[in-house]
């Protein structure tokens, strides 16, 4: 697969996920969806960039000098967008049994392991600091409660 299938594969797979969330934004108060939705449509934006570009490499590529080690990286490429996007799914889904504290540091820890970072303290701190610092943004500061689940 030449590498501009791989790009615009994995764009239009952004895209179709920021549709999702755009969409499930929508349902937010006011004051909280701004935000959000912003941030979408950025995203939406520099995907779309990319995905043009990835198009008009279409062009300059020619397919018959791609090694079989480019095949291989880009497969493994979108094997981990598709694990990636999967893990999403599965925090969505947990997140109202599990509540957001501990379904969003499972989360952040399962994907930085499959992300190869090696140091537990690492992972520890990232999923732990980054859970209670958007915790108390949106609780204390936005006043948006956050989903209680059966552990925390």
């Amino acid at each position: 697969m030449a590498n501009w299938k791989r790009d615009s594969i994995v764009c239009i797979l952004l895209l179709c996920f920021y549709v999702v969330m755009f969409v499930e934004s929508i349902g937010l108060k006011q004051v909280a969806r701004i935000y959000p939705q912003v941030l979408i449509i950025l995203c939406a934006i520099f995907t779309v960039a990319l995905l043009a570009k990835s198009i008009a490499a279409r062009h300059r590529e020619d397919t018959s000098t791609q090694s079989a080690e480019e095949k291989r990286v880009a497969l493994a490429v979108i094997q981990d967008v598709a694990v990636i996007c999967a893990a999403l799914i599965a925090y969505a889904l947990l997140i109202k049994v599990l509540g957001y504290i501990t379904s969003s540091v499972l989360f952040i820890a399962v994907t930085l392991v499959f992300l190869r970072i090696k140091k537990w303290y690492v992972v520890a701190g990232i999923s732990l600091g980054t859970t209670l610092f958007l915790y108390f943004m949106f609780n204390n500061l936005l006043g948006i409660l956050l989903p209680a689940g059966l552990l925390i």
